[in-house]
């Protein structure tokens, strides 16, 4: 698979309860994209701590799963089918964290051109209900390899 570079514009949303405002959370940053007939491969960096360096972060989609690994100072994985429960954990420089997540939607159309990926769930840590939450992506191929050379 080649990686095709890309604009990936994140959206998301975490709903505590009714009396709490939502969370919300966009982000324009560049990353890359591979991606064939069983299987597609999102990479990118994300800051969630700005005295930290960016994050690296993968979103792998194949047979009808979405699994997402973290590294750096805040590392976690996190694996989505719609309808189960995952438990993992979630490491910080503060000390470790039992999570889990139930995934209530998961939608995705990617090619060559880029595309769409949407996930819903629920998330618990350390056996309490966090929020639910809600996450977009959308990827926009970036360059066109056909540019005459000047």
């Amino acid at each position: 698979m080649t990686a095709i570079p890309v604009l990936i514009s994140l959206k998301s949303n975490a709903h505590r309860d009714e009396a709490t405002e939502d969370e919300t959370m966009s982000m324009l940053t560049s990353g890359s994209l591979e991606v064939d007939d069983a299987k597609a491969v999102i990479r990118y960096e994300e800051s969630i701590d700005e005295s930290q360096p960016p994050q690296q972060v993968e979103l792998v989609v194949e047979n009808e799963t979405v699994t997402m690994n973290r590294g750096g100072a805040y590392s976690t994985q996190m694996v989505f089918r719609l309808g189960c429960r995952y438990e993992g954990q979630y490491r910080t420089p503060y000390g470790d964290m039992d999570l889990a997540l139930y995934c209530t939607r998961l939608g995705y159309d990617l090619g060559e051109d880029g595309g769409d990926l949407e996930l819903s769930y629920q998330l618990d840590i350390n056996g309490r209900f966090a929020a639910m939450h809600d996450m977009e992506l959308h990827l926009f191929r970036q360059g066109d390899e056909d540019e005459p050379e000047g």
